[in-house]
């Protein structure tokens, strides 16, 4: 099946060079660097999902939301390689559960920073990815970043921050109390969301990740968490088979994406899956602009094309 995940990593890569053997060059070229197939895919998806959170958080709690994407991730169970996982061993099964803790509380700090300010604020800066990523992948991992690279990465979180707008640089008003309370908590969000991407790509470099357990495993965190939440508040029930729609398409989203992205880490740096994902941003403000009916800005055309622009030069020489 599609997400079906082979237990040698060397076999992928020889099927897939072999079946792109008479291809053209550039899709050739596109198979030996499958990762970044899997990064642009995710970026997709995680785009399409950020437009259907939207949508729901006009309904929903955002603890409600969490949960509905933390049930769905089961449905993985059946395609988790049971042979691969009796071969794990406690550092394994560590990073399994630390990407889980990760993943989970730096999508429910973000929300929580959204008590605090604006999404544009906490855009800005919990989905800045890349420079964080590249920092700690090199202290960790020991991912190498070369100037020109990083220089590159730097204009793509500019242009991130352009698309977000935060009315924190663009506003004439003054920054409050609760805009800095919601700053530092969209700050512990990104630090979280970058350690799952590295925690992701240390499993994959012991040879042993399987990309479907490492995605339920956000789920495994998320349902427990989410219900410990959710006892002590109120649940908005669906009332419209549309709501059942968005439901639907989200969590169906967050698990392509979240899958997307942890095959990406088999392949490619934890920094070039984050620049990748990155394209999700000015992707969810484009569908914003025609689906949502958001505000065009031409300070955020500018911050989309800075981000397309530069991820794709990141890439270049690595």
């Amino acid at each position: 099946m599609f997400f079906h995940r082979s237990t040698s990593l060397g076999n992928d890569e020889e099927g897939w060079k072999k079946s792109s053997a008479t291809c053209p060059a550039w899709i050739q070229t596109l198979f030996h660097r499958i990762g970044l197939l899997y990064g642009i895919l995710s970026a997709i998806t995680l785009g399409l999902q950020f437009c259907f959170a939207r949508i729901l958080q006009d309904k929903f709690p955002s603890d409600q939301i969490m949960f509905f994407r933390s049930i769905f991730m089961y449905v993985l169970l059946p395609q988790i390689s049971w042979q691969l996982a009796s071969e794990h061993d406690s550092m394994d099964l560590l990073l399994y559960i630390l990407y889980g803790i990760f993943n989970v509380a730096g999508l429910y700090i973000s929300y929580l920073a959204l008590n605090f300010t604006n999404v544009g604020n906490v855009n800005a800066i919990a989905i800045n990815l890349t420079i964080p990523t590249a920092i700690l992948g090199n202290f960790f991992l020991g991912e190498e970043v070369g100037v020109v690279k990083f220089v590159m990465l730097f204009i793509n979180l500019v242009g991130v921050t352009l698309i977000a707008n935060p009315s924190v640089l663009f506003s004439k008003g003054s920054v409050t109390v609760n805009d800095f309370y919601g700053g530092c908590l969209a700050f512990v969000a990104l630090i979280s969301m970058t350690l799952s991407r590295i925690t992701a790509r240390k499993s994959a470099l012991r040879v042993k990740m399987d990309a479907s357990l490492m995605t339920l495993m956000s789920g495994a965190v998320g349902v427990p968490f989410c219900l410990s939440i959710l006892m002590f508040s109120s649940w908005a029930m669906p009332s419209a088979l549309w709501d059942w729609f968005n439901i639907a398409s989200y969590v169906l989203l967050s698990l392509f994406a979240n899958q997307f992205a942890m095959r990406g880490v088999e392949y490619e740096s934890a920094c070039n899956i984050s620049a990748l994902t990155s394209l999700s941003v000015p992707l969810a403000y484009i569908v914003g602009l025609f689906y949502l009916k958001d505000d065009f800005k031409v300070i955020s055309i500018v911050g989309a094309t800075l981000v397309v622009g530069s991820t794709f030069l990141s890439l270049l020489g690595t």
